[in-house]
This record gives C-alpha cells, structure tokens and sequence, in this order.
C-alpha cells in the first residue's frame, strides 16, 4: 500500500510539473508573438516597464533606502542611465536589464521588455 501511494505521489508530481511547464511555455510564446517592439515609446511602453519592475526600489519614495539613490521616476532620470552612442551598448539600464542584473531580487524582464527597452535607445530614447 505504501508502494501504491508513493508511486501515485510521483505520478501526480511528474504531472502538475509538466503542465505547469507547458503552460509557462506557452505564454512566453504568446507575449512573444504578441509583442510590438517597433514603434515603441516612452509614455506607452517604457515607463510601465519601469514602473511594474523598478519602482519597488527605484520610486522616489523608495531610491534613497532600496535603490541605491538611483531614482526612475521620470523620464529625466531613466534617460540618465541611457547612452544612444552608436556602438555604446545602449548604457547601464539596458545592460542591467538583459544581464538579469535587474530587477534586483526578482525575475529577469520577460524578452518583449528587454527588446522594447532596447529599439527604445536605438532610436534615440526620445521622451514620446
């Protein structure tokens, strides 16, 4: 009997494991196929990435405990940590971002993120 329950425990823990994997797959390929990272802009796009990833330490109310005295409340200071050099690699945010540096503690920016921060800095990192 206890062979029966063990192996039953395996089963059910090989099962709930594949499905969670597939459906984690699955809507990674969905935001993926989903994701618009050519006419991206700041207001739309970029400030909400930073907001939903960065704010828990980054937020003016925040930056001076968590943050670092790094502050990305605005486009000002986000820019800060922007270079749009040609060959510069983008600057310090976009190297944190697809390094998996940042956010801190938390799980790396989806790919859909990191790709609009991305063709955000190539075209310049306009305040649109």
């Amino acid at each position: 009997m206890k062979k029966l329950i063990l192996l039953f425990t395996v089963f059910l823990i090989v099962f709930i494991t594949t499905i969670t994997m597939s459906s984690c797959a699955n809507n990674k390929k969905e935001l993926l196929s989903a994701c618009d990272s050519v006419n991206v802009k700041f207001a739309a796009d970029i400030k909400p990435i930073i907001e939903n990833n960065c704010y828990n330490c980054h937020a003016a109310a925040n930056y001076t405990n968590f943050g670092g005295n790094i502050k990305l409340e605005n486009y000002d200071d986000i820019y800060s940590f922007v270079d749009t050099t040609v060959g510069s690699g983008g600057g310090i945010l976009l190297f944190d971002v697809k390094t998996g540096r940042m956010p801190k503690g938390r799980s790396k920016l989806v790919d859909c993120e990191t790709a609009k921060i991305e063709k955000w800095i190539k075209d310049g990192a306009l305040n649109n």
